[in-house]
């Protein structure tokens, strides 16, 4: 296959805040009813009036709290929540929609111990087992995500809305088949749940099932055709399926939907290297870098199309980018060997291919190819050593290391073979 795609399951989001309270009994209150910038202001008279305290000072802050939210200040939201909880501290919504504000700003620490602190106060609540689930999850804590999931499971048997997240956190942590099993169970609560579909799509496509997969994503489509990610992971399925031409459609189309993505650009450009394509590749190469500046593989994918176009230069230093972005990136110093072996540097292609014999022990082609560069060193004991090693783990790469002793060392650049 062709360098890296991304695949896109629809992320769980943390859920939403309730409703700003109403303890008034005042349907009218523009504080607890109003829109969030005309709310803001109701809300501060009410606290600055010096008639409120206790519940009714506390709940006047948590609706200030929920409509400074509703206006994107995230800080004023958790400082309002905040105040609220030091007037009260058994208000539970108000730790949960803290938590919420806290994971919205990437503080999932302190969203989980908003959450925990909510179930210490009501055991009952699914919603906040929910939330510290997904907190979990964005944190890569996986196991404690589907333990917080699968509690709100036994609270709430019939959310799909907590099927469909147990089974994002299963994806996540590799467990695909079980992702499918939880996916499963929220469509049949949920036929139309647009982002179940487009989740088991994205698990049937790891498991490279495409055909599931795309039936999945047509669906998807046929729910919500604005969807961007519906069309980036069809055209991903589609070119898992050698359909290159069909895929570049699909990554057009979500192009369309979303031209800020620099994924959607990188799959693309994976979809054109593999017809051969090699100048469009790279200009959506670019386009993905120049969204994406610090995503290695894009630069990974570049160097891969640099070095097909005969461009050697440019590939080293794509693959020197990539490197400087994620330093064990057994890939890339093996592509940047095979690139310095065909510029003729054989002591750098040596040290690169060294280095991902390094992180990954048992790639074969890695020996393979420092076998060739050792080979066109003239050190033939060394390559030997390699040829052999390389073929111990992977009988199927014998052949070239035969042809090296049959041929003689001229012909060793031809096992220089690069990794997708």
């Amino acid at each position: 296959m062709i360098g890296g795609v991304v695949h896109w399951a629809i992320a769980a989001v943390l859920l939403a805040a309730a409703a700003q309270a109403d303890i008034t009994g005042d349907a009218e209150d523009p504080c607890a009813h109003a829109s969030a910038d005309i709310a803001v202001g109701a809300c501060s008279a009410q606290i600055g009036s010096g008639e409120l305290s206790g519940e009714a000072l506390a709940t006047a802050y948590y609706n200030r709290a929920g409509a400074k939210d509703g206006t994107g200040d995230k800080a004023g939201a958790i400082a309002d929540y905040t105040e609220a909880l030091r007037i009260d501290p058994g208000f539970v919504q108000a730790l949960n929609d803290r938590g919420i504000v806290h994971g919205q700003t990437g503080d999932f620490d302190l969203a989980i111990a908003d959450f925990t602190a909510a179930i210490a106060l009501n055991p009952a609540d699914a919603h906040a087992f929910i939330n510290r689930g997904l907190a979990y999850e964005k944190k890569g804590d996986y196991d404690k995500a589907i333990a917080d999931l699968s509690a709100a499971i036994a609270l709430e048997p019939g959310s799909a809305f907590a099927f469909n997240d147990r089974g994002l956190a299963y994806k996540n942590s590799g467990d695909l088949r079980r992702a499918i099993v939880d996916y499963d169970e929220a469509l049949r609560l949920q036929p139309d749940s647009e982002v179940a579909l487009v989740n088991r799509g994205v698990a049937y496509e790891g498991l490279r099932d495409h055909p599931r997969a795309i039936a999945d994503f047509d669906a998807a489509i046929k729910l919500d055709s604005s969807d961007a990610s519906a069309f980036a992971n069809r055209g991903t399925a589609f070119l898992g399926l050698g359909n290159a031409a069909r895929a570049i459609a699909d990554f057009d189309e979500a192009i369309g939907r979303n031209p800020d993505n620099a994924a959607f650009y990188n799959n693309r450009g994976t979809a054109y290297e593999s017809q051969r394509k090699f100048t469009l590749a790279i200009a959506d190469y670019d386009e993905a870098a120049r969204r994406d500046p610090d995503n290695a593989g894009i630069f990974f994918n570049r160097g891969n199309a640099w070095r097909q176009e005969g461009d050697l230069d440019r590939a080293i230093a794509d693959y020197t980018q990539a490197l400087s972005l994620k330093p064990r990136y057994a890939e890339a110093f093996e592509n940047r060997c095979v690139a310095y072996g065909r510029r003729g540097a054989y002591d750098k292609a040596v040290a690169d291919c060294t280095q991902a014999i390094a992180l990954n022990p048992r790639d074969a082609q890695a020996y393979a190819n420092r076998a060739a560069a050792f080979a066109l060193m003239g050190e033939p004991a060394r390559a030997a050593a390699d040829r052999a090693a390389a073929a111990r783990l992977n009988p199927a790469l014998y052949p070239c290391a035969k042809r090296f002793a049959a041929k003689g060392t001229e012909h060793s650049e031809n096992c220089l073979t690069r990794r997708n």
